[in-house]
């Protein structure tokens, strides 16, 4: 889609060029944060996904600048030239602009980017979804349908996706507070020696995880952890001589 993207806006002529024109030139998104910067990130997730994402980057331009900028007799190049700071430009505005869109027909969701659409405000209790519909063989009607009773005045909002403030500044330069889906990354390990590992292992697997297994811890619907996965936490850091006492904290609530 970035690649279309920065097609389309080469085109003077094209029909997605007015849309094109009014994304924002400037972004507070990771991935254009300063070196000096970033490295004050160190240690956190969207640190970890910013590089991720832009070691991709690099490596797909490599793969593709060869392929886009080359001619033969019968053809020009797609492009005169492939810079990878265009190329970065135009993934950021797939991500920060898109929504995902489900078909009823195959029941699989795709990134969309339409005008108007790409205007509306994201919220992790959307308002409204996307919808698209086939018409014909070569063409498709993008719907938007409110997912609950709207009255008058009431603002349209959709969910662009992940949605957690990792995804969030790393794609759009944003972030929300009070999210119910901040999350951290998480694993536990027990000793195979420790007197309490049965007890311990069997703690997790009621969590649905795995001795060692990274897992993104997620806050609940008001900002914190849910009590009961806290609850279950307690129970792996205790040594040996708090056995006795792991009942209690299971049966706090606190």
């Amino acid at each position: 889609m970035a690649v279309l993207l920065m097609y389309e806006n080469a085109q003077s002529e094209s029909p997605w060029k007015p849309m094109l024109d009014n994304f924002a030139q400037a972004s507070a998104s990771t991935m254009f944060w300063p070196e000096t910067d970033l490295i004050e990130l160190q240690g956190t997730t969207v640190y970890e996904k910013t590089l991720e994402r832009l070691r991709a980057i690099k490596s797909t331009h490599v793969m593709l600048e060869p392929l886009l900028t080359s001619s033969s007799e019968d053809e020009e190049p797609i492009f005169e030239e492939f810079k990878i700071i265009d190329f970065l430009y135009w993934i950021h505005q797939m991500f920060s602009k898109s929504f995902p869109a489900s078909s009823p027909t195959t029941g699989v969701s795709n990134p969309v980017i339409a005008p108007f659409f790409e205007s509306i405000q994201h919220d992790n209790s959307p308002s409204c979804s996307l919808e698209v519909r086939m018409i014909n063989d070569e063409n498709n009607l993008l719907v938007l349908i409110a997912t609950k009773d709207l009255k008058a005045n009431h603002v349209l909002s959709l969910r662009k996706g992940p949605s957690t403030n990792t995804y969030l500044l790393l794609d759009a330069g944003t972030f929300m507070l009070d999210s119910s889906e901040h999350a951290i990354p998480f694993s536990l390990s027990i000793s195979p020696t420790d007197p309490s590992y049965l007890m311990k292992k069997k703690a997790l697997d009621m969590m649905n995880i795995t001795d060692g297994m990274e897992f993104n811890l997620l806050a609940n619907n008001n900002g914190a952890p849910p009590p009961l996965l806290l609850r279950m936490l307690r129970v792996q850091v205790l040594s040996f001589k708090e056995f006795d006492s792991w009942r209690k904290i299971m049966n706090s609530g606190k």
